[in-house]
Order: structure tokens, then C-alpha cells, then sequence
């Protein structure tokens, strides 16, 4: 099941018809926890769009989900990937990760799996 992020594009952001006044365009990345962006991605994703129209960037990411991308304005990259990375670590701290044995709690292993995307889907 494939995960499609939402993302906030600016136009073009060249500066003027003359090349040499194009604004040198920026990009910012960051290595994420995969399972962690996916699910931002899936539930938070008005909060990356958010930041990314109040930094006037770009916001993208790797197909794998373990890497982000800003893309605009040096400074305001910058700014971005901070406010994304407070969203990031403040999400993360409230995910709890546990390791289930199913063979020691006799359950189907496709159980879980059913489990987790009807919780993915409700969401």
C-alpha cells in the first residue's frame, strides 16, 4: 500500500526574465525514521503544508520515506526543517513502539497486519 504525500508546491520561483536574477534556489535534507514520516505523512500532513506556506518552501520527500526535502529561499530552508523537525521530535515522543512475539501470544501474524491497517485507515 503505497503512501502519497501531500505537498505544498510554490510556482516558479525564479525572480525575474533575466537568468542572472533568478533566485539560487535552495535545498535542505534531513534522514527520518521511515515508519515515523509515514505516519506524519498520513496524519500531519496539514501541518507540513502549514510549514511549508509559512516558509514560502517546498516540502518533498524520498520514495523509501527516510529522507525530507525544503526546497526555496537559504534562510527560510532553514527555518523549515527546524519547525519540521520540533513537529518531528515532539510526534516521535509521543509514538510507542512495542515488539510483539507472536508466537508467544499465539497470534496470526496477518491478524496484526489487518489490525494495523484498519488503524491506518481510520486515521
Amino acid at each position: 500500500r503505497g503512501i502519497t504525500s501531500s505537498t505544498y508546491k510554490l510556482p516558479d520561483i525564479s525572480a525575474g526574465e533575466d537568468d542572472d536574477e533568478a533566485m539560487e534556489a535552495t535545498t535542505v535534507e534531513q534522514t527520518v525514521n521511515p515508519d515515523i514520516l509515514s505516519y506524519i505523512i498520513k496524519v500531519h500532513s496539514s501541518e507540513i503544508n502549514l510549514i511549508a506556506r509559512k516558509h514560502r518552501v517546498n516540502f518533498d520527500h524520498s520514495k523509501d520515506n527516510s529522507t525530507v526535502y525544503f526546497k526555496g529561499d537559504g534562510k527560510n530552508v532553514k527555518t523549515a526543517l527546524d519547525d519540521f523537525i520540533s513537529m518531528y521530535q515532539t510526534l516521535f515522543k509521543k509514538l510507542d513502539s512495542r515488539s510483539l512475539d507472536t508466537y508467544l501470544h499465539d497470534v496470526q501474524i496477518e491478524a496484526c497486519i489487518d489490525a494495523v491497517e484498519l488503524a491506518q485507515d481510520s486515521h
